[in-house]
């Protein structure tokens, strides 16, 4: 059930730039693009966010290859 107090889908604005949200569960999900681009102050988040996933995916592959 939706609080009146939350709107569904709402921005809000950190370092002047607008980040995407929606509440669902009782808890604000963020878009992680929208936090990367704010935070790295990236013109290109989505390919930023690519490259941090295909290096974590590489690092959690090694791991697992030396146990």
């Amino acid at each position: 059930m939706r609080s009146n107090r939350h709107s569904e889908d709402a921005l809000v604005v950190f370092q002047g730039k607008q980040i995407r949200r929606t509440w669902h569960d009782n808890q604000w999900h963020f878009s992680v693009v929208d936090v990367i681009s704010a935070l790295a102050d990236s013109p290109t988040p989505r390919p930023y966010r690519g490259n941090a996933k295909d290096q974590a995916f590489k690092e959690k592959a090694k791991e697992a290859a030396v146990s």
